[in-house]
């Protein structure tokens, strides 16, 4: 069976426009050329020849920059047109559009290619050093016809994440020192940022760009999903630094779903997962390069959106995101329940006050089991520092691990690993009265205290009229995502 030339240069339009446009048009892309992409087009042209229908040409439009199809035109007579159903036709395979082969949930309209970069560790160890967001990029991806739309990047003030010390910030500004590693692998430098908006701002752009290009579902109802390079961006560098500077994501619901590309790749390439660890490796593996665009981001986001083509190409569908809880929600654990050893942490260190939403938020960006969070007591009940955490998986127990000597309230805390055994002897207990009690919970965002010292004849009303009283003082507190969980307790207990 005949099978499509693609383009000897190895450029971008390699995958976007080989296998799709069959014209005569450069090869144009980011304001990039490529000559032997013409050569490789012209072949493509007598393949699709005897494959164009009618309902191809219909549906046919010419492609301009970024591959966005220009309203209004059509192709000259005597130039034949095709479409991703064309295409793959003529290769033997079939169109894979937004709803197809996946009837659990349906594949979005658009892929959102995201990167991110911190101004201090990259690769693998991004997100271990709490170093702030100093770069975004993003790219949408027209998943139907498998070509880019838009690419866009911001410098972000790298600013130091609230409550973290160290030798890592300037104390003239509060923006952190970018690393060495940093510079040799963005060619960034601190005079880059003088400029830059902060996180907040740069969200919000994002935001508005999307509603333009009209893949908003408040913009038209179109679907898109993000897609980052593994796990680490958006669980140990993105949630957690969003929640320290009581960034609301209220306004920007998408980044509680995304695909991991590196999963995506082993599930569409069937690879081993030891040779895949970076978008290097996936690149390699398909025998492509890094484009030559001169901003960093920008390179990212094309190479992630040239492995997401060739993915698509090749008949994968993208249906089941990744998932980060935004609430935690407690629950009762038996102590006849077996927990897996390789989902618990132990954390040390903690402030004596500190509360099962106050290590939720620590781990932000990490989905913690309902009912995971066990605070250790000491003989007398008083809390000790240490709490059992336990995960929905071990992947998201691993990345935990990432977070030693993280800061908590300018405190860094020590995670160590920690058995199913531990965990239930300390969160275990056996009381039906709780589990009624729990029951009564319908939102995630309602909670179970407990109080202590009150009067022998106190009745329930005083007991609300005493949450009435707190509740006025905390509608002072100023909102972010980490107060929509704040809790009405009673005053803390003094340590002993």
């Amino acid at each position: 069976m005949a099978a499509f030339t693609t383009c000897p240069s190895k450029c971008i339009c390699d995958d976007i426009f080989a296998r799709t446009l069959i014209s005569d048009e450069p090869c144009a892309l980011l304001r990039f050329t490529c000559e032997n992409g013409q050569a490789a087009r012209a072949t493509n042209r007598r393949l699709a020849s005897s494959a164009t229908t009618k309902a191809a040409a219909a549906a046919a439009a010419p492609v301009g920059e970024l591959g966005v199809a220009i309203s209004g035109s059509s192709p000259p007579p005597d130039r034949p047109t095709t479409t991703a159903a064309a295409a793959a036709a003529v290769v033997g395979k079939q169109p894979n559009p937004g709803n197809s082969n996946s009837s659990i949930m349906p594949q979005p309209d658009y892929l959102v290619a995201l990167h991110l970069t911190t101004c201090g560790k990259q690769g693998e160890e991004i997100g271990t050093d709490e170093a702030p967001i100093c770069l975004i990029a993003y790219l949408i991806h027209d998943v139907r016809h498998n070509k880019i739309i838009a690419v866009e990047q911001h410098l972000v003030k790298p600013q130091v994440n609230p409550g973290q010390t160290g030798s890592d910030s300037s104390e003239e500004d509060g923006l952190a020192t970018i690393s060495e590693e940093c510079r040799s692998e963005t060619g960034l430098s601190a005079d880059s940022f003088h400029s830059a908006s902060y996180l907040e701002s740069v969200l919000e752009e994002m935001d508005k760009f999307l509603r333009n290009k009209g893949i908003h579902p408040e913009s038209g109802g179109k679907t898109f999903t993000l897609v980052l390079e593994g796990q680490h961006p958006m669980r140990l560098v993105f949630h957690p630094e969003t929640c320290s500077k009581k960034i609301s994501l209220e306004q920007f619901p998408y980044f509680y779903s995304f695909f991991d590309l590196r999963k995506e790749f082993l599930k569409g390439r069937n690879s081993e997962p030891d040779t895949i660890v970076s978008l290097k490796d996936m690149l390699d593996s398909l025998e492509m390069q890094f484009d030559n665009s001169p901003d960093f981001g920008t390179r990212q986001c094309i190479a992630m959106s040239r492995v997401i083509s060739r993915l698509l190409n090749d008949g994968h569908t993208f249906k089941e995101p990744e998932k980060v809880n935004q609430f935690y929600h407690p629950a009762i654990v038996r102590k006849t329940d077996t927990v897996d050893d390789e989902s618990v942490v132990r954390a040390r260190g903690l402030p004596w006050q500190a509360t099962d939403a106050d290590i939720h938020k620590f781990f932000r960006g990490l989905n913690i089991s309902a009912g995971g969070i066990a605070l250790v007591l000491s003989k007398v009940g008083r809390r000790n520092g240490e709490a059992l955490i336990r995960f929905d998986s071990q992947e998201h127990r691993d990345i935990a691990l990432k977070k030693h000597r993280h800061h908590m309230q300018q405190r860094y805390i020590e995670v160590y690993r920690a058995t199913g055994r531990d965990f239930v002897a300390v969160a275990g207990a056996d009381t039906k009265e709780g589990e009624n009690f729990l029951a009564k919970l319908t939102e995630p965002t309602q909670s179970l205290v407990r109080m202590r010292g009150l009067p022998y004849t106190v009745s329930a009303d005083e007991i609300l009229d005493f949450f009435r009283k707190a509740s006025a003082l905390c509608s002072s507190t100023p909102k972010g995502c980490c107060s929509s969980t704040t809790r009405t307790a009673a005053p803390p207990e003094t340590p002993s």
